[in-house]
């Protein structure tokens, strides 16, 4: 009994298939419009559920005191030169003037307190050749301190800063390289708008190269075997259209989803079309060939479709936004690519028998179909060796699940990007000339953050960390730049007030007079050494003072969350997707022994995958 779903869009593409097109290019035109407006979002908290401890601590130490700093490398053949600092202090005076910097430390600033102008080439060297601001000649750095800013506003403020950059006067043979955010944001943003656009077009490439190669004997024409990749672009344009209407924003993560959708949107239209031919060249109608292919695959599709939801689907239990993200974004991309292929394909395959007859011609010139010819006889084989090929699965699955389970996990993002991208580079001239690092934040909070007494205990607490912990290089505090400025901390409260009330960067140091906060530039951190890094910070300040009221921010907080994040999410969704895949196949068939089957080939290829990915060193991202 034919299902009256299936035999409605049958008549429907039979009597009006110039209005199911309108009507789908009319929503095409509408979700494309919507689609021009999707946001991006480099964030990286979105990596944390809403409710997570990390997440809170960082958005809490953003919100108090701004969102942190930007780096800026000033490169040149010669650093020491008084011009370079005289363009340091018009960058200064520059950036004050934006209403997204609350502060700007330079090199310059010591130098005008020091001798009320920026001295010789000498002196210059005298003062800061070989320190951590100019460790040679190549290069000097100065900081910018942020205000908060609205994440989905970071790609607008680095666009503001590094316009400041471009428009200041420089002397010749000077650059000037931003690192931090939102630069790193903004930088990401672009390489994902370009990545996607290439992986759009190759995916295209290859799936028009495939259609041609595998269906040229089963669809006629030149053109028509090409049919199901408008049914992927069309796709494509009504899933962006979808995540600009409910907000999802464009991810590094997301952006992945584009291959994807290009494969399973050609596999429904291929599926369907493919069916519809069958039928035409064993001598059918075109109606009677449309009605058959929508009722029958039409039918097998839908129940593909709702296996791979459910399965996407499990991505929304995770917790994790950016996860969530992307089973929306699939599941979105599918749905679309089921309903365009049922809606589309029918009456546009209809249009072109001219009447609903195909013509003998037409039927002639289908050739032989060797990729049906090939899976029967693949077919047959596994039949006839079932023992040794199940035992050879066997093996290659046992195989493949010991090196799923040791598959590692990437927890540093800016590793996802390749090395040739100018923030990799930038990050690696970091490294060769400043020794880049990563950084801890320890928030204190406390009755008065301007008290001598309690600056002094800071001063030690930083002190005793520091002696303590060998990846810790330099810890920097209101309490240091009081020691900087004055050789020790003043008894006289209101000398102490007046100078933090006097620095340019005082919000990214207090917070009122109850939080301060206590930074901590450590060696660049990866894997296990993140987190035991911050427990031993963690650790040193309890040993230290148990009465101590803290909280920690930082990268190797960030990395340890995200790794033990992973583990976590990919556990949970493996489970829940295992799950609602066999409970729809179960509604469908009833029949646990049928419901419960086709999980086989999926466990075999997760397993397979797994092994894959660590013979050839892929780790978790």
């Amino acid at each position: 009994m034919a299902n009256p779903f299936f035999e409605l869009i049958s008549k429907l593409a039979i009597r009006a298939p110039y209005l199911l097109i309108a009507a789908v290019f009319a929503v095409t035109l509408l979700l494309g419009i919507s689609a021009l407006s999707v946001s991006m979002l480099s964030d990286n908290m979105d990596f944390f559920p809403t409710d997570s401890p990390i997440r809170h601590n960082i958005e809490a130490h953003d919100r108090d005191f701004g969102t942190g700093s930007l780096l800026l490398v000033i490169v040149a053949p010669d650093v020491t030169e008084p011009e370079i600092f005289e363009m340091m202090v018009r960058l200064k005076d520059d950036f004050l003037n934006s209403d997204q910097v609350s502060g700007v430390s330079t090199p310059s600033d010591l130098l005008l307190a020091k001798y009320g102008k920026i001295p010789d080439k000498q002196v210059i060297e005298q003062e800061f050749l070989g320190t951590g601001a100019m460790p040679d000649k190549s290069s000097v750095s100065m900081r910018l301190h942020l205000k908060s800013y609205d994440k989905y506003k970071a790609d607008s403020v680095a666009a503001e800063l590094l316009k400041i950059i471009d428009f200041t006067e420089k002397p010749d043979g000077v650059e000037i390289k931003a690192i931090g955010d939102p630069v790193i944001g903004y930088q990401i943003g672009t390489s994902i708008t370009e990545s996607a656009s290439i992986m759009f077009g190759v995916a295209m490439l290859l799936m028009v190269v495939l259609l041609y190669l595998f269906s040229s004997g089963a669809i006629r024409g030149r053109i028509m075997p090409l049919l199901p990749v408008t049914v992927a672009m069309i796709s494509a344009i009504w899933t962006f259209g979808m995540m600009q209407i409910f907000e999802i924003p464009v991810t590094p993560m997301t952006s992945g989803f584009l291959p994807i959708l290009i494969g399973m949107s050609i596999d429904y239209g291929v599926l369907i079309q493919s069916r519809y031919e069958e039928e035409i060249q064993s001598g059918k109608e075109a109606v009677d060939a449309i009605a058959i292919a929508v009722g029958s695959t039409g039918r097998g599709v839908f129940l593909a479709l709702v296996t791979t939801v459910f399965g996407f689907s499990s991505l929304l239990f995770t917790w994790v936004p950016n996860l969530q993200y992307f089973g929306l974004t699939l599941t979105f991309g599918i749905t679309s690519s089921y309903i365009i292929s049922l809606l589309f394909l029918p009456p546009v395959l209809l249009l072109r028998e001219k009447g609903g007859v195909a013509k003998k011609t037409d039927r002639a010139a289908a050739g032989k179909d060797n990729i049906g010819d090939t899976m029967g006889r693949l077919s047959r084989f596994t039949v006839d060796h079932s023992l040794p090929v199940f035992a050879v699965m066997l093996l290659v699955t046992a195989a493949g699940a010991y090196g799923y389970s040791n598959v590692s996990f990437l927890s540093d993002p800016m590793k996802y990007f390749p090395d040739t991208m100018q923030l990799n580079q930038d990050f690696k001239f970091l490294d060769i000339h400043f020794g880049r690092g990563d950084e801890v934040t320890v928030v204190v909070k406390t009755y008065d953050a301007r008290d001598p007494d309690f600056l002094n205990d800071l001063l030690s607490l930083g002190n005793y960390v520091r002696d303590g912990e060998d990846k810790v290089r330099k810890t920097t505090s209101i309490a240091t730049l009081l020691v900087d400025r004055y050789g020790s901390i003043p008894d006289d409260r209101a000398q102490v007030s007046a100078f933090i009330d006097s620095l340019p960067e005082k919000d990214n140091y207090i917070f009122g007079n109850s939080e301060t906060a206590l930074r901590f530039d450590t060696a660049m951190l990866f894997g296990a050494e993140s987190g035991l890094t911050e427990r031993r910070i963690r650790n040193a300040i309890t040993f230290y003072d148990p009465s101590i009221d803290f909280y920690i921010v930082g990268s190797p907080s960030f990395k340890e969350g995200l790794t033990r994040g992973m583990v976590t999410g990919q556990n949970t969704m493996t489970v829940i997707s295992f799950i609602l895949v066999a409970l729809s196949l179960l509604f469908f068939y009833r029949s646990l022994r049928q419901s419960l089957f086709p999980l086989i080939p999926i466990a075999i290829t997760l397993a397979v995958t797994g092994g894959a990915m660590y013979a050839l060193d892929i780790p978790h991202t």
